[in-house]
């Protein structure tokens, strides 16, 4: 027995060693956790058409020094609601502006993300489409996407719509003309419905 104690000394030794190493992991992970911060995304230039510019006497909107009252609110409700997953507050203001910013006139937009125990508030550029429409007649649409932790997103395209053009109107008449004469000699197979086809004027072009 006398010979064994060494041995079952050391078995002893590496086994506190191995939990003192677990246990440094678990709370290097921990803090790790508690110290995630946001990205920025960014979207190619390509995502964003070009603007009409600026109106004559518009000028970029001052950035707000702090949340709203309706944000604000927003947020203490969802602290509330979700008691010990969140225990902090930040606010920031989207900085540089978007490049797309000196070609459309545009007004500041509130929203939140979580990020840790964190909820991040924050400011970014949104398109005035409405001004857009007003001053210039001309109509844009724009996408975001939203709830992505740790991640401020911003508005990732503006497109312009537009109408066909000529070429484009003829290619359309042709392709829609085919399927209606498919679907009519094989019911069912084009699927092309009445309200894709002005069927009356197909019915004139061929008597």
């Amino acid at each position: 027995m006398e010979m064994k104690r060494p041995f079952t000394a050391r078995v002893v030794w590496w086994a506190w060693a191995v939990l003192a190493v677990m246990l440094l992991s678990v709370s290097s992970a921990v803090g790790v956790a508690d110290e995630l911060k946001p990205e920025v995304a960014e979207y190619p230039a390509g995502n964003y058409d070009p603007g009409p510019g600026w109106p004559e006497g518009w000028s970029p909107p001052p950035p707000p020094e702090q949340m709203s009252e309706q944000m604000r609110a927003e947020v203490e409700r969802v602290i509330q609601e979700r008691q010990g997953q969140y225990d902090s507050v930040e606010w920031w203001v989207w900085d540089p502006l978007p490049a797309w910013t000196h070609e459309y006139p545009w007004y500041w937009e509130e929203d939140w993300m979580p990020c840790g125990t964190t909820i991040y508030v924050y400011v970014y550029p949104k398109p005035d489409t409405q001004l857009i429409r007003q001053v210039y007649g001309r109509s844009y649409g724009w996408s975001r996407l939203y709830w992505k932790p740790c991640r401020y997103e911003p508005i990732n395209s503006i497109t312009e719509a537009r109408g066909l053009s000529e070429e484009e109107a003829l290619a359309e008449g042709r392709r829609a003309e085919y399927l209606y004469w498919v679907d009519k000699s094989h019911p069912g197979l084009a699927q092309v419905s009445r309200e894709q086809l002005d069927i009356r004027g197909v019915k004139r072009a061929y008597g």
